[in-house]
């Protein structure tokens, strides 16, 4: 026979197991009222010894006892809870909470559906939805979004870093446009080598003086399309300069645009290695190509483009570095290793690529969304190389500048293709008044001028510059006659 108040007012047993219970807080005045009615009720009245005390003992009790914490929320009379036999107990109250003899609380948790509770241990397990007696409620936790502001001085060291990136734009450059890539990306490779420019003693009329690429070709040798072209040993003997390097801002648009200035490589390939001092010409514009100086070649910091640089760029940025990789030869490689992985479902060895370049198969085979998912996906990685002007040959800038006014150009082959190439829509003209009488049912064949240039060979040297031909800026760009159908009698053309 047990029965247990979980508020400070008396206990009592009857023959059954019950739990007289009361919902926290509550008053000393609200205590008092719910004693009284639970001594009308289980017990019988006590009379006074004396009618001059006071009607409540208890009140002062409690209040001697100390002030109890008060509470806004309506006081809720004591509620009958029973135990049945297999030990659980039955009542309406969601949470209940009582003080046993061991001084340890006991939670008692009441389904308000099937009027079932379970009993557990308030120092292992709290439950947040209604708090314990005494105990303060557990407060939301407050997200603090926390940003990094940079300092005075960082934020001037950007300005001035900007402003020699700015410096070393050059307007003349002829540029394609949507290749360059994010500021953030050029300026980690570039700050570890230096943004300054290498000092060069000469004027300005000497310094920014052009030539062009066949007049290079014809007077120092190497091929006039490959950005790094091999010298025959012929030349080579009579001048002694090698390690050329031909830079082509349509396809590198971070090349040094201006004598002494630091500048990016950037490949298709990072496996390739390129670590070397070259003699670097940028391409200015058609048949100008300016001696910035001799550059050293290393791999930059990050030596290839991360995926996540990659995807940061414009989308229009990756779409036409895919588009121009499926166009022109530099893209080549790229092509074999993707066709190699859609043939193979793996990575293809050196001779199943080679395979694949004798044959060709890669025309058509590949379409430039394959080509920047595969960048996407960190199957491909763009590498990049850094260029610092370590030395700047003063004599030789002094040597074209008095030979090329006065050289006079070779003599054209007589061969249609190339003449073709020139004459443009002349040559078009021409060959239609000598070529043979149109007959009825036979095709016209079309004249030989109509083969693109970008079709044509590269020359001896086309295994190492498969990656890097760029197109020859010599020849200038043909205009091509468009053929219009005529209406004949028997097929008119209906608008």
């Amino acid at each position: 026979m047990l029965r247990r108040d979980c508020g400070s007012g008396p206990v009592s047993s009857s023959g059954d197991h019950e739990y007289y219970i009361s919902t926290p807080p509550f008053s000393a005045s609200h205590f008092a009222s719910e004693v009284h009615e639970k001594e009308d009720v289980d017990a019988p009245a006590v009379k006074q010894e004396d009618e001059g005390k006071d009607e409540k003992p208890e009140i002062k009790e409690e209040l001697r006892k100390g002030p109890k914490r008060e509470s806004t929320r309506k006081a809720q009379p004591f509620e009958k809870v029973e135990k049945n036999e297999d030990g659980t107990l039955v009542g309406n109250s969601s949470t209940l909470s009582c003080k046993s003899d061991g001084d340890d609380v006991v939670e008692l948790l009441i389904n308000p559906i099937h009027g079932k509770s379970n009993s557990r241990d308030a120092s292992q397990e709290h439950v947040a939805s209604t708090p314990i007696m005494g105990h303060r409620p557990p407060k939301r936790r407050r997200l603090i979004a926390e940003i990094l502001i940079p300092t005075w001085a960082q934020l001037q060291d950007y300005k001035k870093n900007l402003k020699k990136l700015e410096d070393m734009n050059n307007p003349n450059v002829q540029k394609v446009q949507d290749m360059e890539f994010d500021l953030d990306t050029v300026m980690s490779r570039l700050r570890p080598i230096g943004l300054e420019i290498f000092p060069i003693d000469l004027p300005p009329d000497v310094l920014e003086f052009t030539v062009s690429r066949k007049f290079m070709s014809t007077t120092y040798g190497g091929n006039s399309q490959a950005t790094f072209p091999t010298i025959k040993p012929q030349h080579l003997a009579r001048h002694g300069l090698e390690n050329w390097a031909y830079l082509h801002p349509k396809y590198q648009p971070f090349a040094p645009e201006i004598p002494g200035a630091p500048g990016l490589f950037i490949c298709c390939a990072h496996t390739k290695d390129y670590s070397n001092i070259k003699r670097v010409l940028t391409r200015i514009k058609s048949n100008q190509w300016l001696p910035v100086g001799d550059y050293k070649f290393d791999k930059s910091v990050r030596p290839f483009l991360t995926v996540a640089e990659w995807a940061r760029q414009k989308d229009v940025v990756r779409k036409t570095w895919a588009r121009e990789m499926c166009r022109k030869k530099w893209g080549i490689a790229v092509l074999v290793r993707i066709l190699g992985r859609k043939r193979f479902g793996r990575e293809p060895t050196e001779a199943e690529q080679a395979d694949i370049r004798t044959r060709k198969l890669y025309k058509n085979a590949v379409n430039p969304q394959e080509v920047e998912k595969a960048y996407l996906t960190g199957k491909e990685k763009m590498g990049v190389w850094t260029l610092k002007c370590v030395d700047y040959d003063k004599s030789f800038q002094q040597e074209l500048c008095d030979t090329f006014p006065g050289w006079i150009p070779p003599a054209p082959q007589n061969n249609k293709k190339k003449k073709a190439r020139k004459t443009g829509m002349k040559k078009r003209t021409a060959t239609a008044t000598t070529a043979q009488p149109h007959t009825r049912g036979r095709k016209r064949k079309l004249p030989e001028s109509d083969v693109s240039e970008s079709d044509s060979p590269i020359s001896d040297e086309e295994g190492e510059a498969d990656e890097e031909a760029v197109e020859s800026s010599e020849d200038e760009e043909m205009r091509w006659v468009l053929h219009r159908n005529r209406s004949t009698k028997s097929r008119p053309i209906i608008l």
